[in-house]
């Protein structure tokens, strides 16, 4: 079974150090909440009649956001669960093994270290591969940080996506831009800085999701790093970083086809929404432009929905409300007076 490059975006991994005052299963929401377009379940602790049940509840909450459930290294709980894939290491059963176990439904995930390690699982059917560690990691303390430029080199070397996983945060995931990754394999160890949502994700989409991360208690402010997929001329591509709901402000960064940033711009101003053209813009335009908004209302007046950003009109604190009919359509633009609750015009 073939996964592609959407799959691997955002894999979270799940890890003992998780569970606190939240369980395993409530922290596996919130990280399907934040964006996480796959996730594996690592239980390296537990017997397997204790992992089975754990891994069939973990599958069924995946299943209500269409987003794949991988065990790692125990075909057995895997194929009893129905979980969409395996992930296995180096030192566990072979890729061409757990193949022949679990038929050609499965996606299979492999470790690799080095281009032959990578060569060799392809070749005996890995659909994607784990490569690490991209950095300094305290979750597994038995593997070695990856040479400068070895990531790139095995994602040049195979055609199936390339997750990079091991110590990576908020502070140094972009030192990975450029090296050909499709994706970031995460462990949540705290309370998330940022959020990276792909506004297009399967199951439920970015708006719901982001609506249903701000109900989570101490997340009501949390900002958003929108994931849009806009591909520019030459190879190049922008990334959105939003403040809201607290801020008043989105950034377009834009980085060349080498992965170097270019170019960084703040969209919520006036001028910018005085460019959305009423009876044209869609709905896709208006993510593609703006970023997920603050909210997403229904009024009786209007048969769609109105979505509403906060902006700074020169010092004043404004907002704007987009119209966009029940097909997708902008329809009309009204702006309002904001009355913020404190000084957060620096936001």
């Amino acid at each position: 079974m073939k996964c592609d490059k959407h799959t691997m975006l955002l894999y979270a991994v799940t890890d003992r150090a998780w569970v606190g005052e939240q369980t395993l299963y409530q922290q596996v929401e919130s990280a399907l909440k934040g964006g996480a377009t796959c996730v594996q379940l690592r239980e390296k602790q537990l017997g397997d009649a204790d992992f089975l049940q754990e891994a069939i509840q973990i599958h069924a909450l995946c299943q209500q956001y269409g987003v794949p459930l991988f065990i790692n290294d125990n075909v057995d709980v895997a194929v009893k669960c129905h979980a969409e894939g395996i992930h296995v290491g180096q030192d566990d059963m072979a890729a061409a093994q757990v193949r022949q176990r679990v038929g050609d439904g499965v996606m299979i995930g492999v470790s690799a270290h080095t281009v032959q390690e990578a060569l060799d699982a392809v070749a005996h059917g890995a659909d994607y591969l784990g490569v690490g560690a991209a950095f300094s990691t305290h979750t597994k303390t038995d593997v070695d940080v990856l040479p400068e430029g070895r990531l790139k080199e095995i994602c040049d070397s195979v055609d199936v996506p390339v997750v990079a996983i091991g110590g990576i945060h908020k502070d140094n995931i972009l030192k990975l831009k450029g090296s050909g990754a499709d994706g970031v394999a995460l462990a949540r160890q705290e309370k998330p800085d940022a959020v990276l949502m792909d506004i297009h994700m399967p199951g439920k989409n970015g708006l719901q999701t982001t609506a249903e991360i701000r109900q989570i208690p101490g997340l009501a402010t949390l900002p958003i790093i929108a994931l849009t997929a806009s591909a520019l001329e030459g190879n190049r591509e922008r990334l959105l970083y939003s403040t809201l709901p607290a801020g008043r402000r989105v950034f377009h960064l834009d980085f060349d086809g080498a992965g170097r940033l270019e170019r960084v711009e703040q969209v919520l101003t006036l001028a910018r929404f005085s460019g959305v053209a009423l009876n044209t813009w869609t709905q896709a335009d208006v993510e593609r432009t703006f970023g997920p908004p603050m909210l997403v209302e229904r009024v009786a007046r209007f048969d769609g929905d109105i979505w509403t950003y906060r902006f700074m009109d020169d010092y004043e604190p404004r907002m704007a409300h987009i119209h966009i009919d029940r097909a997708g359509t902008v329809r009309q633009l009204v702006f309002s007076d904001d009355q913020p609750p404190g000084d957060d015009r620096d936001l």
